[in-house]
């Protein structure tokens, strides 16, 4: 017997959540989610985006990383990513521009949250500022060239502060830099050896120096607030999230902190290589910290609330070629991951790290040292001199 259908409230949520399953998130949750009340409902309900998860995907292609899930939004649209930009036929060409102006590797990149201003360093001894063209700027794409007195090793700035970024070289020192005007802010100078890592957040300057220290600063006032020696070698990476900060050293370990109470260290990680990069899965919805090693090695912990940072996975990410991990980042739903070597390669999130495609020239012998992305756009660095931009944009 056939059910008279009146009006849209008529038709079953599931048959609705089965049509759903076809529109692209970011259509279904900024449009769709708007056209009526009862849509509205579906859409909001507890538990729907682990439910149009298992009608589209499915579940088991996370199940190992089920435990570690925080949220199934950020999962599912990292899935849908992977489905809309790297999948062969699916519409879309991954194109690349090359930025040319540095005289020697590349080691650090940055792009400033406006996603408008590029920042690279190199061992040129240089901090170049360069300005995307992608919006329709028709300038100049190097806007100015800020000399250090080394090699510039680390970028980076505050997320809620678009005016300012900070650099730091193979020297005692680190540089404060106004956007606009691209002048020099402030220095700080507390730093006995050469600054290898930075981070910054809520205006808490974090910087990882060869002397084996950790560092505070408030860029407010310019004052050093707090000075960690717990580890036995130079300190070579940092990783921040709203609870943890974790460094990296060459003595193998891992330290970490709790960011409300810093002074005391939680736990130590010990490694068989050095941790020369670190970056956490929770932009994908999945609470690991992945590390990787100076031997080639990537190693994913577990981060979830109330864990024990205990090591989910570690294997050989470029197959036994004995390359460095030089940087991870993440780039439209995947990890992205570079070589000193030359790969660089794109994989799924989940600790698996399944391969998905590789970047780079095979038949070009150049090492990228560095990566970074910020929402449509990444930037590669390495041993060509040269600044690459990645985008994805529609086939012609």
């Amino acid at each position: 017997m056939l059910t008279e259908i009146n009006n849209i409230e008529d038709l079953p949520p599931e048959l609705l959540l089965n049509i759903f399953r076809f529109i692209d998130v970011r259509t279904l949750f900024g449009k769709v989610v708007l056209t009526c009340k009862y849509f509205h409902d579906i859409l909001t309900a507890e538990g729907i985006w682990q439910t149009l998860f298992a009608l589209k995907w499915k579940e088991h292609k996370v199940v190992t990383d089920v435990d570690y899930i925080k949220s199934w939004g950020k999962v599912y649209m990292a899935f849908e990513d992977i489905e809309i930009f790297w999948k062969k036929n699916s519409g879309k060409r991954l194109v690349k521009k090359k930025l040319v102006g540095h005289s020697g590797t590349v080691d650090a990149l940055h792009i400033m949250p406006s996603r408008k201003i590029y920042i690279s360093g190199g061992r040129d001894r240089n901090a170049m500022v360069w300005r995307s063209k992608h919006d329709g700027y028709e300038g100049q794409e190097l806007l100015e060239v800020l000399q250090h007195k080394g090699w510039v090793w680390g970028i980076c700035s505050d997320e809620n502060k678009d005016s300012e970024f900070i650099t730091t070289s193979f020297a005692p020192e680190v540089n404060v830099w106004n956007i606009e005007r691209l002048d020099l802010v402030n220095t700080f100078d507390y730093h006995p050896g050469a600054v290898l890592s930075l981070c910054c957040q809520d205006q808490v300057l974090t910087t990882g120096c060869f002397d084996k220290k950790l560092r505070q600063f408030d860029l407010r006032s310019g004052k050093l607030t707090l000075e960690l020696a717990h580890h036995k070698k130079p300190v070579v990476s940092l990783c921040l999230t709203e609870n943890y900060l974790f460094s990296g050293s060459a003595d193998k370990t891992i330290r970490i902190y709790d960011t409300r109470v810093p002074e005391k260290e939680l736990t130590k990680l010990i490694l068989d290589s050095q941790a020369l990069c670190m970056n956490t899965a929770q932009e994908q919805g999945l609470s690991f910290l992945r590390v990787g090693g100076s031997h080639g090695g990537m190693f994913f912990f577990d981060i979830s609330d109330g864990c024990r940072f205990s090591l989910l996975n570690s294997f050989d990410i470029w197959n036994n070629h004995n390359q460095k991990v030089t940087d991870i980042c993440n780039f439209r739903g995947c990890l992205v991951a570079c070589s000193d070597g030359g790969p660089v390669r794109a994989y799924t999130p989940g600790r698996d790290c399944a391969f998905i495609r590789r970047l780079d020239d095979p038949l070009m012998k150049v090492g990228m040292c560095s990566c970074y992305s910020r929402g449509d756009v990444m930037l590669t660095g390495g041993s060509d001199s040269c600044v690459t931009e990645w985008r994805f944009e529609n086939e012609d």
